[in-house]
């Protein structure tokens, strides 16, 4: 499992293929990766120059895809909110940035849940 790790590193292939050479057989690889551009604060866009990718949740799929996982489950999700709340504090938290009473989108953080090829499949019986 990693989160937030990908947007940080050089190469994320290579660091989910270390990732993938640690899960056994029938084993799940699960990342967690925002897509920063894409969250908004009063209608801009904001930014992370920080991170060498900030936008790798956009291509989270298909990292681990190439991986060698069988993609079981994807989704993403995207707090919102106006004011002083959970949003607002959050998005200080990560940019040090108070977005007071203006709206606020969080980047969407992509999951992907992907399985290894082989092992055994258990059923309930």
């Amino acid at each position: 499992f990693c989160r937030f790790l990908l947007m940080h590193v050089i190469d994320p292939a290579v660091v989910l293929d270390r990732m993938r050479r640690a899960v056994r057989p029938g084993g799940f690889l699960v990342a967690q990766e925002p897509i920063t551009s894409a969250g908004r604060v009063n209608g801009a866009p904001l930014s992370m120059p920080d991170a060498r990718h900030p936008d790798v949740g956009a291509v989270l799929p298909a990292l681990l895809r190439k991986a060698g996982t069988e993609i079981v489950d994807a989704w993403a999700e995207a707090p919102a909110g106006a004011g002083p709340g959970p949003v607002a504090d959050y998005l200080a938290s990560l940019t040090g940035v108070d977005p007071g009473d203006d709206p606020v989108v969080l980047p969407p953080l992509v999951t992907v849940v992907g399985r290894m090829p082989g092992g055994t499949t258990r059923t309930a019986g």
